[in-house]
């Protein structure tokens, strides 16, 4: 159960506020009031007063105060008078007449006290700020327990708002406190009361923030309420208690359905929904065999090994020693079948390929034919797997290529690139998918354990060791769906046929493919961009385009509501701006292509994008003038050059890896002989704004719309 975030958001600000933006905003106040007092400007008195209140309590605190230690006390009668006037007039309260009778009691002692509790209040404030970053939940409790205390001082020397104050601290942070609990809810709730208390003592209740604190009491409670009730429901239902993620809709008082895995040779390549996957085979998981089999690393049911049996001639050991047995397996050019024989007599089938010296690879031509000194294997499964639920045919397919199905975190998979546009040296990870298929004239579509057949939805595990799935009938009654739509604005050369958005929290086990114009029924809940594809043509005609979640924000779907993605154009260029004010640095390598809601458009098959760099005198690029431009690689002596010349920076840097080969799908300076990605150049003039801009492009069409910096 969570705060409202605008509570949160207008109490931390008005309250919990930094020393210094507080500090900032009394100063304001007391310059707006010594104006207003000088020209006699009842009205802007009590406008200051209606929107700083807090301040101007605290500005006829210290005006107390100091007519106290004054012998002139007539003085400060005027601006006492005029600030309780105001205040009364904003307000209709009288407040500041119990913090006129505890100033006038209190002795020079008490005063100090109050000060310090103000002080230990501000304490608490900037320690929990940073157990709060460390995410210390132990930390911010024990500081819970301290502020308790102080806030018991406080009421004990008669400051009914200092000890407010304190209450408040305590209930924002209990209320955003990590690993959240029912039992953090009803404490913020029970600060919260103890605040009100506080400041219905002195009559102080008309501000906006004792009004958010009181309305979220009533909602939260009415909440709790509910909560209650669904709990109730929740049991009466069947359902689970004290379970996380999607067991807590799973229908108890139906019985799971149980199917054998039956094994199922493809003979063509299914569509996938994987990064290593799609009709481009340099794209595919490879292995390197030199003078040793090569382990599939990938592989992950057990070891396998691929052993060189010929010039061209491939064939799989489970031991990895050459000439025993091997099973021998068709690879080439052509893409067939192999079927072989795992440790545990289970049958698997792969596609192996072996290419020639003209291969298309990023925007290049490149060479993979086999040498005498080691061969280049690439691979995707030819596997699936076939049962029955509900009297539906469900397939599934390891697009991933590890032996393994029922995969739910498709970035435990482990694989990282360096083709997000972070640089040369920045690996992420990869999200990784199997593919699943509903009835046979279904969609192939990213594997979830959460999957409508025919009209109920079901939640699939593993069963018998990996043998069988286990579908469990989710509850109508607790599982919402919605809807949700992409909405393309881009070239067709670049439309993506794939793309996979994968659920948070509860629902992180989910993946759905919303490509398309149909809209796509899922859980309700929150999602994110997670990995697309977008291919068209055939053969060396294939152009590809991988699509990342980048800055887009988080997807939002509503019970019963449809949620539209927009995804596409306008396109424009990300980049890292390097080097001074004078002398520029620009490095290919942070290029990134943003689409309209914030993905990232990369490791393109096609044409590499290949700018020109820009300088204008302002941000909407009028006049701009050309100071470098990039072009793509074409061939493979330009690749080699390329790749060479970024491994000797490498080393010379000290970094272990590069880019290797990869800097194909990036461009290089435009008649630079090393083919580098870095351009540098002086500024044409001073204080002149640096962009990318390309006028055409085969897939994207212009990407007009330069990020200056």
């Amino acid at each position: 159960m969570k705060a409202l975030p605008l509570l949160l958001a207008l109490v931390m600000s008005s309250i919990l506020t930094a020393p210094l933006a507080a500090q900032d905003s009394y100063d304001l106040f007391v310059k707006t009031f010594s104006q207003a007092m000088k020209f006699s400007n009842d009205d802007a008195i009590a406008k200051a007063v209606q929107g700083q209140p807090a301040s101007a309590i605290r500005h006829y605190q210290a005006l107390l105060v100091s007519q106290r230690r004054t012998e002139k006390k007539d003085a400060y009668s005027p601006s006492l008078g005029k600030l309780k006037t105001g205040f009364v007039a904003a307000f209709e309260v009288d407040t500041l007449d119990h913090v006129e009778r505890l100033y006038t009691r209190a002795s020079a002692d008490r005063i100090n006290q109050f000060y310090k509790a103000e002080e230990n209040r501000a304490k608490i404030y900037k320690d929990w700020l940073k157990l709060k970053e460390a995410g210390d939940r132990k930390g911010i409790l024990e500081l819970v327990d301290q502020g308790l205390l102080l806030g018991r001082r406080c009421e004990e020397i008669g400051h009914k708002i200092i000890a407010a104050d304190v209450y408040s601290t305590l209930a924002v942070m209990v209320n955003a406190v990590p690993n959240h609990t029912e039992q953090d809810t009803k404490d913020a709730v029970d600060y919260v009361k103890m605040f009100m208390t506080q400041r219905d003592s002195w009559n102080w209740n008309k501000d906006t923030s004792y009004l958010q604190w009181k309305n979220w009491v009533a909602g939260t409670e009415l909440t709790m309420k509910d909560e209650k009730k669904k709990a109730k429901d929740r049991k009466d239902a069947g359902l689970k208690e004290g379970v996380e993620g999607l067991e807590k809709f799973v229908d108890g008082k139906r019985k799971p359905f149980v199917s054998k895995l039956a094994f199922k040779p493809l003979k063509a390549l299914p569509k996938d929904s994987c990064f290593n996957g799609g009709a481009v085979p340099t794209n595919w998981l490879s292995s390197r065999i030199e003078e040793k089999p090569a382990k599939m690393v990938w592989f992950k049911k057990q070891e396998i090994y691929l052993v060189r049996t010929g010039s061209s001639k491939i064939g799989i050991s489970l031991k990895g020693i050459p000439g025993k047995n091997v099973t021998k397996v068709t690879a080439g050019t052509k893409i067939k079948p192999s079927l072989v024989q795992l440790a545990d007599k289970s049958p698997y089938s792969f596609a192996f390929f072996i290419g020639g010296s003209t291969e298309p690879f990023a925007g290049a031509i490149t060479n993979v034919a086999p040498t005498r000194e080691h061969i280049s294997v690439y691979y995707r499964s030819m596997s699936s797997w076939v049962a029955k639920i509900y009297q539906e045919e469900i397939t599934f397919y390891d697009d991933n290529c590890d032996g393994l199905l029922f995969s739910t975190d498709p970035l435990a998979y482990g694989f990282k690139t360096r083709l997000y546009g972070y640089g040369p040296t920045d690996e992420r990870g990869v999200a990784i998918f199997d593919s699943i298929k509903i009835g046979r004239k279904g969609a192939v579509v990213p594997y979830s354990s959460a999957v409508k057949i025919k009209d109920t939805w079901f939640l699939l595990k593993s069963a018998d060791r990996g043998k069988a799935v286990e579908a469990e009938p989710l509850h109508p009654g607790f599982f919402d769906v919605g809807t949700v739509t992409m909405k393309w604005s881009g070239s067709r050369n670049v439309k993506p046929q794939l793309l996979i958005i994968r659920g948070r929290n509860a629902l992180q086990t989910t993946a759905f493919n919303i490509a398309g114009k149909k809209p796509v029924e899922v859980p309700a809940g929150e999602y994110d961009i997670c990995y697309g594809r977008a291919e068209k043509g055939k053969g060396a005609q294939t152009r590809m385009v991988h699509i990342f979640k980048g800055d887009s924000k988080v997807i939002k779907v509503e019970k019963g509501k449809n949620t539209v993605v927009k995804l596409g154009g306008p396109f424009k260029f990300d980049f890292k701006k390097g080097g001074d004010e004078t002398n520029v640095v620009i490095d290919s390598l942070f290029f990134r292509i943003l689409g309209v809601s914030g993905e990232v458009y990369g490791k393109i098959q096609g044409p590499t994008p290949a700018p020109e760099i820009v300088a204008a005198k302002n941000a909407n690029g009028r006049g701009a003038k050309v100071v470098g431009a990039y072009v793509g690689i074409s061939g493979p002596e330009i690749l080699n050059t390329a790749s060479k010349t970024l491994s000797d920076a490498h080393v010379k840097a000290g970094n272990i890896r590069g880019m290797g080969v990869n800097v194909a799908y990036f461009p290089i300076v435009k008649g630079d002989r090393t083919c580098s990605t870095v351009l540098k150049f002086k500024m044409p003039y001073p204080g002149a704004l640096i962009g990318l801009r390309l006028k055409k492009h085969k897939m994207f069409g212009k990407i007009m719309v330069p990020n200056f910096k």
